[in-house]
């Protein structure tokens, strides 16, 4: 599955150099979005919402992965953890997170409205 991921341009090619413990440890809420960030065309991402940069309050563009955590949140795909938005990018992801990140990146009318 890495090998097809790679090829397809989902994630990139270093993945192919991950031993098993590291493909087999909980993915963070930051690497989930950067995995699936590539799994659909740019287009797909359409501003939904108005977030300023560096209005997450624990993710800065400049952050690893930073810039797709903010596409996400912009697309409404993303909404945070609380009212401010906060996003815990080194948590573990939840399988209802998954769940709920999976059904707004592919159903764009279920994507949420948000301003940060």
């Amino acid at each position: 599955y890495v090998d097809y991921a790679v090829e397809k341009g989902v994630i990139e090619a270093a993945y192919k150099n991950y031993t098993a413990a590291q493909m087999n440890a909980p993915a963070t809420r930051a690497e989930f979005v950067h995995i699936f960030y590539g799994a659909m065309p740019k287009s797909s991402y359409t501003v939904k919402n108005t977030v300023g940069d560096n209005k997450i309050p624990d993710v800065k563009l400049t952050d690893k992965y930073g810039d797709e955590i903010y596409t996400f949140y912009r697309a409404g795909i993303l909404t945070g953890s609380d009212t401010a938005g906060t996003f815990h990018a080194a948590n573990s992801i939840k399988r209802s997170e998954v769940a709920s990140i999976l059904l707004r990146m592919y159903d764009a009318t279920a994507r949420q409205s948000i301003t940060l």
